[in-house]
């Protein structure tokens, strides 16, 4: 991509899941780990059974490349480490809300406060790209 003033960022958000069953796994020590290592390139989601990562601003898709691979081989490392795989899926093929917690944070309280049960019952994940033109 030649240098236009086109930036470009990823985020990918995934399930936890345990390594042997793939059920849901509620494991907050694998993002609060993927954090140690990731620093801002990692955060936690609204359920403990979620990782977030994200990418830095990037001006080629190249960049972009080669940040996905290394933060999602961590991010893997993590958590196999720690008896889970991260799982790049829309929505967990059998599990329910009513497994689900809710990390702890002002961010995600606020959530629950407004939204209620609705803030829990949304067991999506997705890919954000954000493109500065």
């Amino acid at each position: 991509m030649a240098q236009t003033g086109v930036t470009i960022g990823v985020e990918e958000e995934y399930h936890l899941v345990d390594a042997e069953t793939y059920e849901l796994a509620d494991m907050p020590e694998v993002v609060t780990t993927a954090i140690d290592m990731l620093g801002a390139e990692a955060q936690g989601e609204i359920s403990t059974s979620q990782l977030e990562i994200a990418t830095p601003v990037c001006s080629s898709l190249a960049e972009v490349r080669s940040h996905l691979a290394r933060i999602r081989a961590v991010a893997d490392d993590v958590a196999r480490r720690q008896g889970c795989r991260i799982l790049a899926a829309g929505t967990h093929p059998t599990a329910t809300w009513h497994e689900q917690r809710l990390t702890v944070g002002d961010r995600y309280r606020s959530l629950s406060e407004r939204w209620g049960l609705l803030a829990l019952q949304q067991m999506i994940t997705g890919c954000h790209v954000h493109v500065n033109v």
